[in-house]
């Protein structure tokens, strides 16, 4: 008999840049898994189906802290990523993804709207 293959996973890297401070300082209460590291953190992308209305980012209120998250994980789930590795040695933004300060929280770039 043949072994099965391991479950592989598809992660997408990114700057902790992508996540303005405040969502950052709150990143291990958002919705979904988030595994902090010394640089930053692993966050589970979540399915578009839900089994239940308390992931859902159009019906649960923590999602509105943190639309840059949101948009961070639309990315991913468009690139077919499990995962999201955000990372302050990471230097990879996306270009449609604004970039913030990590020192003052302000915005630079991308189009899909500022968070201030």
């Amino acid at each position: 008999m043949k072994p099965e293959a391991p479950t592989t996973h598809i992660y997408l890297d990114l700057s902790t840049s992508v996540i303005p401070n405040q969502e950052r300082d709150l990143l291990e209460s958002a919705p979904v898994r988030v595994i902090v590291h010394e640089y930053g953190a692993w966050v589970h992308v979540p399915p578009l189906e839900y089994d239940n209305d308390e992931l859902d980012p159009s019906t649960h209120p923590a999602w509105q802290n943190f639309p840059a998250l949101l948009r961070v994980l639309t990315a991913a789930r468009d690139l077919d990523a499990d995962w999201v590795n955000l990372d302050a040695d990471a230097a990879d933004v996306f270009p449609h993804l604004p970039a913030f300060d990590r020192q003052a929280a302000t915005c630079s770039g991308g189009d899909a709207g500022r968070d201030r």
